[in-house]
C-alpha cells in the first residue's frame, strides 16, 4: 500500500513537473524516441520549429527511417509552418507523452 502511494506521489510530481513542450525535451533519448515513435513526420517538424538545430538534431536521430526521411525533405524544402500547425503538433507530442505516463 505505502509503495503505490509513493508511485502516485511520484506520477502527481512528474505531472506538475512536466506540463509544457519544452519540459519534453529534458526527456532522455529511450523516452522520447518512444513517445514521437508513431507521430507523423510533419508534426514533428512543425512541433520542432524554431528550437534549434540541436533539438532538430536530436528528434531526426530519434525518428524512425521514415520519419527522419520526412523530416529532412521538410527542411529542404523550407517548409514554413503557421503557429497553428507548431501548436498542434507540440500538443500531438504532449498527448502521447501523457498517454504513456499513465
Amino acid at each position: 500500500r505505502e509503495a503505490k502511494s509513493v508511485e502516485n506521489e511520484l506520477k502527481k510530481k512528474m505531472a506538475g513537473k512536466i506540463n509544457d513542450f519544452n519540459n519534453l525535451l529534458e526527456m532522455s533519448d529511450k523516452e522520447l524516441k518512444k513517445v514521437i515513435k508513431d507521430i507523423d513526420a510533419d508534426q514533428i517538424a512543425a512541433a520542432i520549429k524554431d528550437l534549434g538545430e540541436e533539438v532538430e538534431e536530436r528528434f531526426k536521430k530519434l525518428a524512425s527511417p521514415k520519419n527522419r526521411a520526412r523530416l529532412e525533405e521538410l527542411k529542404n524544402d523550407a517548409v514554413d509552418f503557421t503557429k497553428k500547425k507548431v501548436t498542434e503538433g507540440r500538443k500531438a507530442i504532449f498527448e502521447q507523452w501523457k498517454s504513456f505516463s499513465k
